[in-house]
């Protein structure tokens, strides 16, 4: 009761408010405009699938918005500021469309980051929105299933072929085994596909018994200009 009440006594003193409009959003990150502007993946699976013909590693990859507009900006904020507000969301609106794809029982991990960005950034953002996803599902999550073997590589120029060829060059099993396991692998953004489809092919080499992907946004192939793979 006594913490009901703080939480009330905070609403009033500082209104939540929508972190894209500035509008009263009732304690939620988004009001309903701005949540109704989130451009989401068609419900026919098409999108997915042509990714999933591009890189046939990818037997199942769940994601729930496009990369365009206002989904931009909530990712920006979980990338730059590591925001709470927006890896919860993300995080909820992620687990929730795993859930409705019946998914089986997985291990949760996320998409390694070279050690170099991790110390410039000082956090893997595809690490909080994984741990936020697993809590969600009930589910184990253990960062060691890979490992980033590099340097900084700046993909945002690179093509679909190249991007493979990068993430080949760096990414290796890591110190724990998925022997067995089905795993879910959880990004931020899928663009062409190229990085997922290298981590699925590594895990399933490792042992892992399938490999399901994530990611919270995908970039539509027609306007390939994302800035992850």
């Amino acid at each position: 009761m006594f913490r009901d009440l703080t939480g009330w006594l905070l609403d009033l003193i500082y209104p939540p408010v929508c972190v894209l409009c500035g509008e009263y959003s009732a304690g939620e990150l988004l009001c309903p405009a701005c949540r109704n502007n989130l451009e989401e993946v068609r419900s026919d699976g098409s999108q997915e699938a042509e990714i999933r013909r591009l890189h046939p590693e990818l037997e199942l990859l769940v994601t729930p918005f496009l990369y365009t507009g206002d989904i931009r900006a909530l990712l920006l904020r979980l990338k730059t500021a590591s925001d709470r507000r927006a890896v919860d969301f993300l995080a909820e609106e992620l687990a929730q469309a795993l859930a409705d794809s019946g998914i089986p029982e997985v291990v949760v991990t996320c998409m390694p980051m070279s050690r170099e960005k991790l110390r410039r950034r000082g956090f893997n953002h595809a690490e909080l929105l994984a741990k936020a996803v697993a809590a969600r599902l009930g589910s184990r999550f253990d960062a060691k299933l890979l490992e980033h073997h590099g340097g900084l590589t700046d993909q945002h120029s690179l093509s679909r072929e190249q991007r493979g060829e990068n993430a080949r060059r760096v990414i290796r099993p890591g110190r724990s085994s998925p022997q067995g396991r089905v795993v879910l692998l959880v990004d931020d953004i899928c663009t062409t596909g190229a990085t997922l489809a290298e981590c699925a092919r590594v895990l399933r080499e490792a042992g892992a018994a399938d490999v399901v992907c994530a990611a919270a946004a995908l970039t539509p192939l027609e306007r390939d200009s994302g800035k992850k793979a």
